[in-house]
C-alpha cells in the first residue's frame, strides 16, 4: 500500500512540476507589440470585408474578377504610432494626431499608386593610391575643430584673415616667434599647441553608392476612411491604422457633393432603416474610438458625410481655468472634425523620398602630430550604410461650402487611464446644404419670406463601429 501511495505522490509531483514549468514558459513568451496586434486585427477584418465584397458582387451578378470586387483595388491603409505613452496627459491629443499621420500615410500610398516618378543614381568609385602621407603634408593641414577653424568664432573675421596669413607662414615660424604672433592675435598659444594636427588620406577604396529619389503628386479628394484600428502592448505604447476607400465610385460621389451641394440625388437602394442620429450618436466609450470621416445614408437614401473629432482636457487649476481649458478642448475637437471633412472633400498629396545606400571597403592612412611626435595609423573599414529622408504633404481647402452642421457633442473619462476627453460630430448632407441655402436666402430677401425647404488599456486591439456596407 505504501508503495502505491509513494508512486501516486511521485506522479502528482511530476505533473505539478510540469505545470509550473509550462506556466513559467507562457509568462516568458514575449508580448506582441502594439503594431503587431494591429496587424492581427486588421487581417481578421480584411478577411471579413473581402467576403462581404464578394457577396455584394455575386448578389448583383457582377464578375468577381472585376476591380470593384477586389479588396486591394478598393482599400488602402496607413500606419502610425502614438508618440507619447498613455500615462502622459497629452496622450489623447497625440492619439488623435497619430490618426492624422496614419491617414496621410494612406494618402501617400494612394498617391504613389496614381503617379510615381522615380530616379536612381548609381556611383561606383575605385581608388588605388599607394603614395603615402609625409610630414610636409601634415604641416599644411588644418584640422577641423582646432583653433585654426574656431578663430573667427572668438577673435572676429579680421583676426581670422590675419591668421590665414600667419598660417601660410606657419612652417617658417617656430617656438617663441610663433607664440608671439599668436599672442598678437589674442590667441592662447597653449591652446594652439594643445590642438593636434592630423592629415588623412584614402589609399584604397572600392565603393558603390545608390541614391533613389521618388516623387508623387496626386489628388486625394474623396478617399473615405472605412475603419480605424488601435493596438496596445499593455505597457502604454499604442499603434494606429486607418483603412481608406480608394474606390472610383466613392471618390466620384464625394466630388459630386462638393460640386453640386444640395442637388445630389438620393439612391433608393441605399436607404437606411435608421436615422443618422440613431446611427452615429452612440455611447461615449464607443465614440472614443471614432476618428475622421464616414459616408452614411439616411432613411431616404441621401448620402451623408459624418466627421468625428476629439481632444483631451487638462483638468487642473482653478475652476475658472478648468472652464477655459474645457472650452479650448471643445474648440480643438471641432477643429479636428472640420479638418478631417476638408481633407475628404478637396485635398492633394505630395510625396518625396530620398534614399541613399553606400557599400564600401577602404584603407585610410592618418598622420597625427602631437607634442610627443608624429603617429601613423592605417585604418581598414568595411561598411554598409543607408539614409532615408521622406516627406509627405497633404493640403486641403474648401471655400463657401454650405451645410456643415454640428450634430452631437460628448465627453468621456477613460476608465483605466483616467484621461478626460471631449468630442464633436459634424455632418453634411444635401438636406443640410439646402437648409443653409434657405437661411442665406431668407436673410438676403425680406423678413416675411420663409426658408427654402428641401424636397428631393489592457493589451489588445479595438476598432470603430462598422458603418460601411463595402459595396463599391
Amino acid at each position: 500500500m505504501f508503495k502505491y501511495m509513494l508512486m501516486i505522490s511521485t506522479v502528482l509531483l511530476s505533473v505539478n512540476t510540469c505545470l509550473a514549468v509550462a506556466a513559467e514558459e507562457v509568462e516568458n513568451i514575449p508580448q506582441k507589440s502594439a503594431s503587431m496586434q494591429v496587424d492581427d486585427n486588421y487581417n481578421n477584418w480584411r478577411r471579413n470585408v473581402s467576403n462581404k465584397m464578394l457577396s455584394n458582387c455575386e448578389a448583383k451578378g457582377i464578375d468577381t474578377n472585376l476591380p470593384e470586387c477586389d479588396f486591394s483595388a478598393n482599400i488602402a491603409y496607413g500606419d502610425a504610432i502614438v508618440k507619447v505613452k498613455s500615462d502622459n496627459y497629452k496622450w489623447v491629443d497625440a492619439r488623435s494626431m497619430a490618426y492624422t499621420e496614419a491617414l496621410v500615410d494612406a494618402y501617400t500610398k494612394i498617391a504613389l499608386e496614381q503617379s510615381t516618378t522615380n530616379q536612381n543614381i548609381i556611383l561606383k568609385e575605385l581608388i588605388d593610391d599607394q603614395t603615402p602621407l609625409t610630414e610636409e603634408d601634415l604641416k599644411t593641414e588644418r584640422k577641423e575643430g582646432t583653433v585654426w577653424d574656431k578663430i573667427e568664432d572668438f577673435a572676429g573675421e579680421k583676426a581670422a584673415k590675419q591668421l590665414d596669413v600667419l598660417f601660410d607662414k606657419a612652417v617658417a615660424l617656430t617656438g617663441g616667434k610663433l607664440d608671439q604672433e599668436l599672442e598678437k592675435l589674442g590667441i592662447d598659444s597653449t591652446q594652439y599647441k594643445a590642438a593636434p594636427k592630423e592629415k588623412k588620406k584614402t589609399l584604397l577604396k572600392s565603393a558603390i553608392t545608390q541614391k533613389s529619389i521618388t516623387k508623387a503628386l496626386a489628388d486625394t479628394s474623396g478617399m473615405i476612411p472605412l475603419q480605424t484600428f488601435e493596438g496596445t502592448d499593455g505597457k502604454g505604447n499604442y499603434a494606429v491604422r486607418v483603412a481608406v476607400s480608394k474606390s472610383p465610385n466613392r471618390i466620384a460621389l464625394v466630388k459630386s457633393m462638393l460640386r453640386n451641394g444640395s442637388n445630389v440625388p438620393a439612391q433608393a437602394n441605399k436607404k437606411s432603416s435608421k436615422t443618422i442620429e440613431e446611427q452615429v450618436i452612440l455611447p461615449d466609450d464607443v465614440l472614443f474610438n471614432q476618428f475622421g470621416t464616414r459616408l452614411l445614408y439616411d432613411k431616404e437614401g441621401y448620402p451623408v458625410l459624418i466627421s468625428f473629432g476629439q481632444a483631451g482636457v487638462i483638468n487642473s487649476g482653478s475652476e475658472a481655468m478648468k472652464a477655459v481649458k474645457l472650452e479650448s478642448a471643445r474648440n480643438l475637437a471641432k477643429t479636428n472634425a472640420r479638418a478631417a471633412l476638408t481633407n475628404l472633400l478637396r485635398s492633394s498629396t505630395v510625396f518625396k523620398s530620398v534614399v541613399t545606400q553606400v557599400s564600401k571597403a577602404a584603407t585610410d592612412m592618418k598622420l597625427i602630430s602631437e607634442d610627443d611626435g608624429i603617429t601613423e595609423e592605417m585604418i581598414e573599414s568595411v561598411d554598409y550604410t543607408n539614409s532615408t529622408d521622406n516627406m509627405s504633404t497633404t493640403r486641403s481647402q474648401i471655400t463657401n461650402f454650405a451645410g456643415i452642421r454640428e450634430l452631437h457633442s460628448w465627453s468621456y473619462i477613460h476608465p483605466q487611464l483616467g484621461h478626460e476627453v471631449v468630442g464633436t460630430i459634424l455632418m453634411w448632407s444635401p438636406k443640410t446644404a439646402a437648409h443653409a441655402k434657405g437661411i442665406k436666402n431668407a436673410k438676403a430677401t425680406t423678413t416675411n419670406s420663409t426658408p427654402e425647404t428641401y424636397n428631393p488599456q489592457e493589451s489588445g486591439t479595438q476598432r470603430g463601429v462598422e458603418f460601411d456596407d463595402y459595396d463599391f
